[in-house]
């Protein structure tokens, strides 16, 4: 989800004073920009703005436009490993 490395002992170098060279696996991630598991890589503000997308919505019935409830906006995959990783449970309107 982020570009953290998520395989670090592939990027073990030799010498301490060498410069670390990023696993194949980071390489793989930023060159493709999509995770192993196919999610799109971001930096913390975009993945922060893209959280912000689920709203809450009151929606009103045709005919019956004086009663309005809430309803949640469906949340993305990406959202919904945020929420996963974080150990919260996704949002919901009761």
């Amino acid at each position: 989800m982020l570009f953290a490395d998520h395989e670090p002992e592939g990027r073990e170098r030799a010498s301490i004073v060498a410069a670390a060279e990023p696993s194949t696996a980071a390489v793989q991630k930023r060159r493709s920009r999509k995770t192993s598991d196919g999610l799109a890589v971001m930096d913390w503000s975009d993945l922060i703005a893209h959280l912000a997308t689920l709203t809450l919505n009151e929606v009103a019935l045709p005919l019956q436009s004086t009663e309005t409830f809430k309803l949640l906006a469906r949340t993305t995959p990406l959202q919904e490993k945020a929420f996963a990783l974080l150990g919260l449970p996704l949002p919901r309107v009761q």
